[in-house]
């Protein structure tokens, strides 16, 4: 391919442009082509690129320079190390075979381990990281289910590669070399799959010979030498399975017991840990990704070993049972200890090098000592960004909304959850303020009661208010007809006489399960409140282990009130497994949340339990707010109501025939409580609300941007200042109080002057802390506003002071918004957006454009007096339009008024909604239609206060003014007071 030369000949002008025009585009294309194999060649090169070894002077990386992968990699095809690591193929049946048996080997050593079946002192033992130092804490087998599979992926890989690398030539594989041992077992590994799969294969043979027989309808008089073979065979396979799994063992026990004499890569272990740090963009993985895979190599490996020391002394006990012929108590006193075979092996391979001269490295050594090298660097290395901001707008990846949004999404939880409320207590069209008040003054908790059972509800104290409410939802239940023969079933002649008890419950089954959906309904929506309004929010596993009453395994329960305040404590984090420690966290919520969360354990709890615990027949109660069974019943129970269906003592129908029956339920099939489930609720909600879908890990890192901007110290002069810590280390007044009392303020709050309302764990300074903390968020979320003496701090005048100063650490953000709205709807051009709106032909009628030319200067207030048709509603909806984010509050004396009002506003894009005290308005609308009597209800006024915090309101639009001055005192009354209420 190459250029031809275009000569210039004497050509008419248009001839002479239309030909260079095609010139042009003949080169252009050429050139493309050019490009296009160019780009080709850097595609193949980067497909056959080869490892290169690090250049220390050119391409810094002290990560890199410390594992030497490029150095023990050097000269291989990236792509071909990258094939290594994939999941075994179709056609590799084989590793596919060895992967299954290896993924069984671990699934079995983490029974074991997690049943207890292994002692303390081997689990101290085998927890121990240097030889001559006792481990702190005994090994924690138990993790989380996706954290355990991502650990058994991660010793499949190695399998995986181990067996790729062997099939290829020694100049084509990295450059281990295996032990004697290694070898040995490998190929006792690799023989036991293959024979397991040559049984399989029969067995799927006479199987298959079995069904053709039955096909063809010949006699069955062989069957029973076909079941014995078929018996044998299953033996046989189980005794091959357990060789795989036991030579599988010892190649992983083999792979640690390598000494490291001359060099690390010498392991066939480290040289695989070294194919697994090439990423699948053909880089390498930072110490950040790969400290997780050392971890999981590590823990396995721990696990393994306890396995193969359990069935070593298993078989050994098994043994001495046959020669001497004593009982397996005896024969425990014989042979080799558990604790001591762990010790033989963790001295000899799984401990970091000592200072005895006969101990040298090992595989295990490298990667304590590598990974402890990676989590310094981990964190001592800042993570990327992942959160911007334009305004009061986050940005985190694809997901961008306001604050007001945010805030309005909670609000919109919040009304949702009511509404539910109402249902679920029958207290119909009244809403949430006709069931029974809470005496929040008079609410008494004692915080260092652990006595089993023990909550807030049942403390005798408060029993003035609880009694109130005791049968609450039962009597609402009864008071209405429809209620009763929706919820009560006529119980049969013959139920109930002689001395005999009802043999079944009162209630219908279909309708209570309706009711238990719409209480799941309801506490998918308080975990969303409970999780997003509380303060900086927990992880999933934290929240779901709430509990509303003290149990005997888990001790204290997590909800408390304090001051008045429902708050919970969760004690459960991320690392308790590993470290054996909990950390003490309060979080306080929102007043309108508490409330919710107190009816329900009140009125709403105990009905239902009550209920389904007769159709299930339970006989326990779960303490947990989300409990997957919230009643349940014992195993046995279970298990003797499975033999009397399977031998048909519960078969009367013959004689109830006649009798027209309720359809059967079965049991009550309870979604299970996960972190899964709890991602998928606040997504959904989420999506449905904001318009944006969060999870937990977004809104983790969302709401830590949120408090860094708006609720963080140094965004507060008040909580700045230089009161730091000082040259002794004492960093404020009550710090020295308590040194000169002798001990630490963690002493002080810990052991002296407990108060009752501390509760069994952290300190009385740590929990006000968090209390501030959380009522920061509550005043960012505009909650508290129905309630403002009741947030934890007694008196209204002293909470309503702390209010306005809490507030006033985001007031001036949230009005800096609203001022900068106003003045880019300054910038608008008004004509042209009125042809957006009517057409292009569209025109100002006369006064109007004065009009909204006033509106959008900010002008207040201003008066358009104008005919009927004089295009009064295009005021307010050409600024509403203009401006995304802004309120337009229209107060509408007519219901019909309204209705014609809505349909415009869609009509011409505007997003709008018509205030209903239930449902409240949609999230993103731009213009928010009342009737003028709505305007003094409870709810509207705190809805407007809401977007008066947040600098959300632009305007205010009363229509048809004229119709204010009918309002007399027996006639619509309100109107006269609607433009005192404007002005304030």
């Amino acid at each position: 391919m190459g250029f031809g030369v275009i000569e210039d000949t004497p050509t008419a002008k248009g001839e002479e442009c239309d030909e260079e025009d095609y010139n042009k585009a003949a080169i252009l294309e050429e050139l493309d082509e050019w490009d296009d194999m160019q780009e080709q060649r850097y595609t193949d090169g980067q497909s056959t690129r080869r490892v290169e070894e690090l250049d220390p002077k050119n391409e810094a990386n002290s990560w890199l320079q410390r594992v030497g992968w490029t150095r023990h990699l050097e000269g291989l095809e990236v792509e071909e190390l990258k094939e290594l690591v994939k999941d075994p193929a179709e056609d590799e049946r084989l590793l596919q075979c060895m992967s299954e048996q290896c993924h069984n080997l671990l699934e079995e050593a983490y029974k074991t381990c997690r049943s207890y079946r292994i002692g303390l002192p081997a689990m101290f033992e085998i927890n121990r990281r240097e030889v001559s130092v006792q481990a702190k804490r005994p090994f924690e087998p138990r993790m989380e289910a996706d954290s355990w599979a991502r650990y058994k992926g991660v010793m499949c890989r190695i399998i995986c590669i181990i067996y790729r690398t062997k099939q290829r030539p020694q100049e084509e594989r990295p450059p281990y070399a295996m032990t004697s041992a290694q070898k040995r077992y490998w190929k006792g590994f690799a023989k036991a799959c293959d024979r397991y799969q040559a049984i399989q294969e029969y067995q799927a043979m006479i199987l298959a010979s079995k069904e053709s027989r039955e096909k063809q309808g010949e006699s069955s008089g062989s069957d029973s030498g076909s079941d014995g073979t078929s018996k044998d065979i299953h033996k046989r396979t189980e005794e091959i399975q357990g060789s795989c799994r036991d030579m599988c063992a010892r190649f992983i026990i083999a792979m640690l017991d390598h000494s490291l004499g001359d060099h690390q890569y010498d392991s066939v272990l480290i040289s695989t840990l070294a194919v697994m740090g090439v990423r699948d963009d053909g880089g390498w993985h930072s110490a950040l990704d790969y400290t997780p895979i050392l971890s999981a190599v590590i823990k396995v490996a721990r696990i393994v070993v306890l396995y193969h020391v359990y069935t070593e002394r298993q078989v050994e006990i098994r043994n001495i049972m046959r020669e001497k012929g004593v009982r397996e108590a005896d024969a425990r006193q014989f042979g080799t200890s558990m604790f001591a075979r762990t010790r033989q092996y963790v001295r000899k391979f799984m401990t970091r090098v000592g200072k005895e001269t006969d101990e040298f490295p090992s595989p295990m050594d490298w990667m304590l000592e590598t990974r402890t090298y990676g989590m310094k660097i981990r964190f001592t290395t800042t993570a990327g960004g992942v959160i911007d901001w334009i305004g009061d707008q986050i940005i985190f990846r694809r997901i961008r909304f306001s604050m007001a949004e945010l805030s309005g999404f909670m609000h919109a939880v919040l009304q949702e959850a009511r509404s539910i409320m109402t249902d679920l207590t029958m207290c119909g069209g009244e809403g949430v303020h006709a069931l029974p008040a809470i005496a929040w003054d008079d609410v008494y908790d004692d915080n260092s009661n652990d006595e089993v059972g023990y909550s807030f509800i049942k403390d005798g104290r408060n029993a003035p208010w609880v009694e109130k409410g005791k049968g609450y939802v039962k009597r609402q239940l009864v008071q209405s007809m429809k209620r009763r023969k929706a919820w009560l079933r006529v119980p049969d002649a013959r139920e109930g006489q002689g001395s005999q008890p009802p043999s079944r419950h009162p209630y219908r089954e279909t309708t209570a399960r309706e009711y238990g959906r719409l209480l799941d309904r309801f506490r998918e929506k308080l975990l969303v409140l409970m999780h997003m309004g509380s303060g900086q929010p927990a992880r999933a596993t934290e929240i779901l282990t709430v509990r509303m009453e003290n149990t005997a395994n888990a001790g204290a329960r997590n909800i408390f009130v304090s001051h008045g305040q429902m708050c919970f404590v969760t004690a459960y984090h991320k690392n308790f497994q590993q470290s054996d420690q909990v950390k003490i966290i309060h979080r306080f919520m929102p007043p309108e949340v508490g409330e919710l969360l107190v009816w329900y354990a009140w009125l709403v709890l105990p009905f239902w339990q009550n209920v389904q615990g007769m159709i299930k027949r339970s006989t326990f109660r779960s303490a947990y707010v989300w409990a997957d069974e919230i009643t349940s019943r014992s195993a046995i129970d279970r298990a003797v109501d499975r033999d009397m269906r399977a031998s048909g003592e519960d078969d009367v129908q013959d004689q109830d025939a006649e009798r027209p029956r309720e359809p059967a339920m079965g049991p009550f099939r309870e979604t299970k409580w996960s972190s899964d489930r709890v991602r998928r609720i606040i997504q959904r909600h989420s999506e449905r609300l904001l318009g944006r879908k969060l999870s937990t890990s977004s809104w983790r890192q969302i709401a830590i941007a949120i408090s860094n901007r708006y609720l963080g110290t140094q965004h507060d002069p008040s909580y700045g200042g230089e009161n730091g810590e000082d040259e002794d280390g004492i960093d404020d007044v009550s710090d020295a109080r308590d040194l000169q009392a002798g001990h630490t303020s963690h002493v002080a709050g810990m052991i002296y002057t407990q108060e009752m309302q501390q509760g069994l764990g952290g300190t009385a300074l740590m929990r006000e802390k968090f209390r501030e903390i959380s009522r920061e968020w509550h005043q960012f979320f505009d909650f508290g506003q129905e309630g403002a003496g009741r947030d934890g701090i007694r008196g209204g005048a002293t909470a309503a002071a702390h209010q306005r100063r809490q507030r006033n650490k985001f007031k001036s953000s949230r009005q800096n918004v609203r001022l900068r709205r106003l003045e880019a709807l300054r910038q608008v051009d008004i004509s042209a957006m009125l042809m957006c709106i009517k057409g292009k032909a569209a025109t100002f009628r006369p006064g109007q454009r004065k009009a909204i030319s006033g509106i959008v200067r900010g002008e207040s207030p201003v008066v358009q007096i104008a005919p009927t048709g004089g295009g009064k509603r295009m005021s307010f909806m050409l600024p509403a339009y203009c401006s995304q984010q802004g309120r337009t509050i229209v107060i509408v004396p007519l219901v019909a008024l309204q209705e014609d009002m809505h349909s415009e506003c869609i009509k011409h894009g505007i997003e709008a909604s018509i205030w209903d005290s239930k449902t409240g308005v949609h999230q993103g609308s731009r213009v928010i239609l009342v009737v003028s009597e709505l305007v003094f209800t409870a709810a509207f006024q705190h809805f407007i206060q809401r977007l008066q915090n947040q600098f959300a309101i632009d305007r205010v639009v009363v229509d048809e003014c004229p119709t204010l001055l009918d309002g007399t005192d027996t006639f619509r009354p309100k109107l006269h007071e609607i433009g005192q209420e404007i002005a304030l």
